[in-house]
Protein backbone atom coordinates (compact mmCIF):
# COMPACT_ATOMS: atom_id res chain seq x y z
CA UNK A 1 0.00 0.00 0.00
CA UNK A 2 1.11 3.29 -0.84
CA UNK A 3 0.49 5.64 2.10
CA UNK A 4 1.89 8.94 1.03
CA UNK A 5 0.41 12.61 0.85
CA UNK A 6 -3.05 12.38 -1.27
CA UNK A 7 -2.18 9.06 -1.91
CA UNK A 8 -2.59 7.28 1.16
CA UNK A 9 -4.42 4.15 1.33
CA UNK A 10 -4.21 3.75 -3.03
CA UNK A 11 -2.90 0.80 -3.72
CA UNK A 12 -0.18 1.18 -6.72
CA UNK A 13 -2.48 -0.40 -9.19
CA UNK A 14 -5.37 2.26 -8.98
CA UNK A 15 -2.66 4.67 -8.92
CA UNK A 16 -1.93 3.40 -12.25
CA UNK A 17 -4.93 3.83 -13.64
CA UNK A 18 -5.50 6.69 -12.22
CA UNK A 19 -2.07 8.33 -14.20
CA UNK A 20 -3.63 6.58 -17.52
CA UNK A 21 -6.74 8.15 -17.11
CA UNK A 22 -5.12 11.57 -16.84
CA UNK A 23 -3.27 11.00 -19.50
CA UNK A 24 -6.10 9.85 -21.89
CA UNK A 25 -7.48 13.16 -20.97
CA UNK A 26 -4.76 15.21 -21.69
CA UNK A 27 -4.56 14.09 -25.15
CA UNK A 28 -7.99 14.44 -25.55
CA UNK A 29 -7.80 18.16 -25.01
CA UNK A 30 -4.83 18.49 -27.24
CA UNK A 31 -6.19 17.07 -30.34
CA UNK A 32 -9.27 18.90 -29.31
CA UNK A 33 -6.46 22.04 -29.60
CA UNK A 34 -5.26 21.36 -32.86
CA UNK A 35 -6.77 23.48 -34.91
CA UNK A 36 -6.27 27.20 -34.48
CA UNK A 37 -8.01 30.07 -35.24
CA UNK A 38 -6.72 32.68 -37.72
CA UNK A 39 -8.59 35.63 -37.32
CA UNK A 40 -8.66 37.96 -41.07
CA UNK A 41 -10.24 40.83 -40.08
CA UNK A 42 -7.53 43.51 -38.22
CA UNK A 43 -10.61 45.11 -36.12
CA UNK A 44 -11.17 41.75 -34.11
CA UNK A 45 -8.31 41.78 -31.72
CA UNK A 46 -9.32 38.90 -30.12
CA UNK A 47 -11.40 36.33 -30.40
CA UNK A 48 -14.68 37.49 -28.69
CA UNK A 49 -16.25 35.10 -25.78
CA UNK A 50 -19.47 35.77 -26.03
CA UNK A 51 -22.30 34.36 -23.83
CA UNK A 52 -25.92 33.41 -24.94
CA UNK A 53 -24.95 33.64 -28.63
CA UNK A 54 -26.34 32.05 -31.68
CA UNK A 55 -24.76 30.19 -34.64
CA UNK A 56 -25.93 28.70 -37.88
CA UNK A 57 -23.94 27.47 -40.61
CA UNK A 58 -24.48 28.28 -44.06
CA UNK A 59 -22.17 25.74 -46.22
CA UNK A 60 -19.09 25.00 -44.71
CA UNK A 61 -19.19 28.74 -42.45
CA UNK A 62 -20.56 28.92 -38.97
CA UNK A 63 -21.80 32.06 -37.99
CA UNK A 64 -22.12 33.98 -34.37
CA UNK A 65 -24.85 36.29 -33.98
CA UNK A 66 -25.39 39.25 -30.52
CA UNK A 67 -24.61 37.53 -27.16
CA UNK A 68 -23.24 39.52 -24.18
CA UNK A 69 -19.59 39.97 -23.35
CA UNK A 70 -17.79 41.03 -20.43
CA UNK A 71 -16.27 43.84 -21.87
CA UNK A 72 -19.77 45.32 -22.54
CA UNK A 73 -23.29 46.57 -21.36
CA UNK A 74 -26.24 45.17 -22.45
CA UNK A 75 -26.46 42.92 -25.68
CA UNK A 76 -24.61 42.91 -29.37
CA UNK A 77 -25.93 42.62 -32.70
CA UNK A 78 -22.65 41.91 -34.43
CA UNK A 79 -21.98 38.75 -36.54
CA UNK A 80 -18.79 36.84 -36.81
CA UNK A 81 -18.08 34.41 -39.47
CA UNK A 82 -15.63 31.21 -39.01
CA UNK A 83 -15.14 29.85 -41.89
CA UNK A 84 -13.81 25.82 -41.09
CA UNK A 85 -10.98 24.83 -43.46
CA UNK A 86 -10.65 21.47 -43.57
CA UNK A 87 -8.03 21.14 -45.84
CA UNK A 88 -5.72 23.07 -44.00
CA UNK A 89 -7.23 22.86 -40.70
CA UNK A 90 -7.40 26.23 -39.95
CA UNK A 91 -10.62 27.95 -38.67
CA UNK A 92 -10.69 31.47 -40.30
CA UNK A 93 -12.57 34.42 -38.57
CA UNK A 94 -13.86 38.06 -39.74
CA UNK A 95 -16.14 40.54 -39.00
CA UNK A 96 -19.35 40.25 -40.77
CA UNK A 97 -20.22 43.45 -42.32
CA UNK A 98 -23.70 43.90 -42.08
CA UNK A 99 -25.67 46.58 -44.40
CA UNK A 100 -28.08 46.94 -42.18
CA UNK A 101 -28.45 46.18 -38.12
CA UNK A 102 -29.80 43.63 -36.36
CA UNK A 103 -31.84 43.25 -33.21
CA UNK A 104 -29.13 43.56 -29.91
CA UNK A 105 -30.12 39.84 -28.39
CA UNK A 106 -29.21 37.29 -26.71
CA UNK A 107 -29.84 33.46 -26.51
CA UNK A 108 -31.50 35.02 -29.75
CA UNK A 109 -33.02 31.82 -31.02
CA UNK A 110 -31.62 31.43 -34.60
CA UNK A 111 -32.59 29.01 -37.04
CA UNK A 112 -32.25 29.07 -40.76
CA UNK A 113 -35.55 28.92 -42.72
CA UNK A 114 -33.34 27.91 -45.79
CA UNK A 115 -29.99 27.68 -47.63
CA UNK A 116 -29.80 31.95 -46.87
CA UNK A 117 -32.18 32.82 -44.51
CA UNK A 118 -31.92 32.89 -40.62
CA UNK A 119 -34.76 33.98 -38.38
CA UNK A 120 -34.26 34.89 -34.84
CA UNK A 121 -37.50 36.00 -32.75
CA UNK A 122 -37.09 39.07 -30.61
CA UNK A 123 -37.26 42.20 -30.13
CA UNK A 124 -35.78 45.46 -30.97
CA UNK A 125 -35.64 47.15 -28.02
CA UNK A 126 -34.13 44.23 -25.90
CA UNK A 127 -31.89 46.15 -23.85
CA UNK A 128 -34.83 48.04 -22.63
CA UNK A 129 -36.11 47.61 -18.60
CA UNK A 130 -39.41 46.50 -17.46
CA UNK A 131 -40.76 50.05 -16.69
CA UNK A 132 -40.36 51.18 -20.39
CA UNK A 133 -44.09 50.12 -22.72
CA UNK A 134 -41.13 47.89 -24.92
CA UNK A 135 -41.40 45.27 -21.81
CA UNK A 136 -44.89 44.09 -22.94
CA UNK A 137 -44.46 43.95 -26.80
CA UNK A 138 -44.53 39.98 -28.31
CA UNK A 139 -41.44 39.10 -29.88
CA UNK A 140 -41.67 39.47 -33.53
CA UNK A 141 -39.73 37.84 -36.58
CA UNK A 142 -36.38 39.22 -37.92
CA UNK A 143 -34.61 37.55 -40.92
CA UNK A 144 -31.12 38.02 -42.28
CA UNK A 145 -30.44 37.49 -45.93
CA UNK A 146 -26.87 36.12 -46.13
CA UNK A 147 -26.62 36.61 -49.96
CA UNK A 148 -27.38 40.50 -49.42
CA UNK A 149 -26.13 40.66 -45.87
CA UNK A 150 -29.14 42.73 -44.84
CA UNK A 151 -31.75 42.67 -41.96
CA UNK A 152 -35.75 42.88 -42.53
CA UNK A 153 -38.92 41.92 -40.74
CA UNK A 154 -42.78 41.98 -41.40
CA UNK A 155 -43.91 45.80 -40.27
CA UNK A 156 -47.24 43.84 -39.21
CA UNK A 157 -47.29 42.37 -36.17
CA UNK A 158 -47.56 38.60 -35.14
CA UNK A 159 -51.44 37.22 -34.61
CA UNK A 160 -52.07 35.84 -31.37
CA UNK A 161 -54.15 35.12 -28.64
CA UNK A 162 -53.78 38.03 -26.40
CA UNK A 163 -54.82 36.57 -23.48
CA UNK A 164 -51.80 34.39 -23.52
CA UNK A 165 -49.19 37.45 -24.66
CA UNK A 166 -47.03 36.98 -22.02
CA UNK A 167 -46.33 33.67 -23.51
CA UNK A 168 -44.98 35.28 -26.27
CA UNK A 169 -42.88 38.14 -24.74
CA UNK A 170 -38.72 38.16 -24.46
CA UNK A 171 -36.93 35.48 -22.89
CA UNK A 172 -33.42 34.67 -22.10
CA UNK A 173 -31.96 31.46 -21.28
CA UNK A 174 -34.49 29.18 -23.72
CA UNK A 175 -34.08 26.75 -26.76
CA UNK A 176 -35.54 27.50 -30.34
CA UNK A 177 -35.73 24.67 -33.27
CA UNK A 178 -37.13 24.58 -36.71
CA UNK A 179 -39.04 21.67 -37.50
CA UNK A 180 -39.92 19.82 -40.26
CA UNK A 181 -43.25 21.83 -41.31
CA UNK A 182 -41.77 24.82 -40.89
CA UNK A 183 -42.83 25.55 -37.44
CA UNK A 184 -40.01 27.43 -35.51
CA UNK A 185 -40.85 25.96 -31.11
CA UNK A 186 -39.82 28.07 -28.59
CA UNK A 187 -39.10 25.88 -25.25
CA UNK A 188 -38.39 26.92 -21.35
CA UNK A 189 -36.39 30.05 -20.56
CA UNK A 190 -37.17 32.75 -18.16
CA UNK A 191 -38.67 36.10 -18.26
CA UNK A 192 -35.72 38.97 -20.04
CA UNK A 193 -37.87 41.48 -17.59
CA UNK A 194 -38.49 39.36 -14.63
CA UNK A 195 -35.95 37.08 -14.40
CA UNK A 196 -37.08 35.34 -11.26
CA UNK A 197 -40.41 34.33 -14.13
CA UNK A 198 -39.75 30.99 -15.60
CA UNK A 199 -42.20 30.59 -19.17
CA UNK A 200 -43.67 27.68 -18.36
CA UNK A 201 -45.34 27.92 -22.05
CA UNK A 202 -43.73 25.98 -25.49
CA UNK A 203 -44.82 27.96 -28.13
CA UNK A 204 -44.37 28.12 -31.45
CA UNK A 205 -44.27 30.91 -34.70
CA UNK A 206 -46.18 29.89 -38.01
CA UNK A 207 -43.98 31.38 -40.81
CA UNK A 208 -46.40 31.28 -43.07
CA UNK A 209 -49.78 32.51 -41.29
CA UNK A 210 -47.54 35.16 -39.30
CA UNK A 211 -48.77 33.97 -36.07
CA UNK A 212 -48.14 32.47 -32.24
CA UNK A 213 -49.67 29.90 -30.55
CA UNK A 214 -48.77 27.18 -27.61
CA UNK A 215 -48.22 23.99 -27.52
CA UNK A 216 -51.59 23.05 -25.09
CA UNK A 217 -51.25 19.57 -23.98
CA UNK A 218 -47.83 18.49 -22.21
CA UNK A 219 -49.16 15.21 -21.00
CA UNK A 220 -48.95 16.11 -17.68
CA UNK A 221 -45.02 16.97 -17.67
CA UNK A 222 -43.29 19.96 -16.72
CA UNK A 223 -41.08 21.64 -19.58
CA UNK A 224 -39.94 24.55 -17.83
CA UNK A 225 -36.21 24.97 -18.24
CA UNK A 226 -33.70 27.82 -17.05
CA UNK A 227 -31.19 27.12 -19.08
CA UNK A 228 -31.04 26.52 -23.05
CA UNK A 229 -30.57 23.03 -24.46
CA UNK A 230 -30.79 20.45 -27.78
CA UNK A 231 -33.88 18.86 -28.46
CA UNK A 232 -35.02 17.62 -32.45
CA UNK A 233 -38.70 18.07 -33.71
CA UNK A 234 -39.18 15.24 -36.51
Amino acid sequence: MIRYGCFRNVDLLSLLYLLQLIIFRTCLTLVGAEYPVTIDDPDIKFSPRLFGRSTVMVNDTMYVYGGQSALSVGSSNDMYAHDFNVNTGVVNMLKVQQKNAGPMCAFCGAVMLNNTHMMILTNEFINATMDVPESDRVVRPYIFDFKTFTWFTNPTPPSYNTSLSIAFNLRTLHSTVLSADGMIYTMGGISYYQISTLSPYTWYYDPVKHGYDIVGDYNGLNYSSISPFTFNLP
